[in-house]
């Protein structure tokens, strides 16, 4: 699956077998993002959605179960994107709900709300047969920040990729009880592409770098929907 506006700039090693996935982490930071993802994955696994982690015993490397389903992006054109999006509101709730206190010193930030980092329709799996049970993957980014930074980021990610479901935000914010004023989402989206730009600009590659200053000139041009 090709995620054409996606943070995904680490460049990282997946294996998928019949029941386990191995991820292997490169590029710049590649230690801490290891280090990040395989701890929320222990701390919050009794709480939020997420994959099963394996043994693993392999320094910058974890295994996680399979996750069944389906990826959000592939289902939205069924026709229920409505519902899709408002399952998400609720699934993001429950993440910034999280305890902090649980998490201080052991991630970076310090911000009120476990804040995923990459929280876009790329890295959410859906169940096939309920379309409720949700799996949120790939937690490398993750930190403690204010909840604007994933709320304005999937807004960001329907509104660059999936322009015709740009009308149905409002059940993703409705579900998530909350919609923060544009001036703020849009800084959010503007601080997000500047990161992705400085991560392309550490790994060297000039074709990402010229895709993303032109999303973020893109971003800055951006009218509330």
């Amino acid at each position: 699956m090709i995620k054409e506006n996606s943070i995904d700039l680490s460049i990282n090693q997946v294996t998928i077998s019949q029941d386990h996935v191995i991820k292997r982490y490169i590029g710049p930071g590649a230690f801490h993002r290891w280090q990040t993802e395989k701890y929320i994955l222990i701390a919050v696994a009794n709480t939020i959605p997420v994959p099963k982690m394996l043994i693993n015993t392999n320094e910058a490397e974890i295994s996680i179960g399979v996750v069944p389903g389906k990826s959000c992006d592939t289902l939205m054109s069924l026709g229920n994107s409505q519902q899709l999006f408002h399952n998400i509101g609720l699934a993001l709730r429950t993440i910034h709900q999280f305890p902090v206190q649980n998490l201080t010193g052991k991630i970076q930030g310090n911000g009120s709300a476990l804040i995923h980092g990459d929280f876009n329709i790329y890295n959410i799996m859906f169940d096939l047969n309920t379309m409720t049970d949700i799996c949120i993957l790939d937690w490398e980014w993750a930190h403690l920040g204010e909840s604007v930074e994933d709320l304005a980021w999937m807004e960001w990610s329907i509104r660059m990729n999936f322009t015709k479901f740009e009308k149905d935000l409002p059940y993703f914010y409705e579900a998530y009880g909350e919609i923060p004023d544009w001036r703020y989402r849009k800084d959010a989206m503007i601080m997000q592409c500047n990161r992705n730009l400085e991560y392309a600009r550490m790994i060297g590659e000039r074709k990402t770098m010229q895709q993303w200053q032109h999303r973020s000139q893109i971003t800055k041009r951006m009218q509330p929907f």
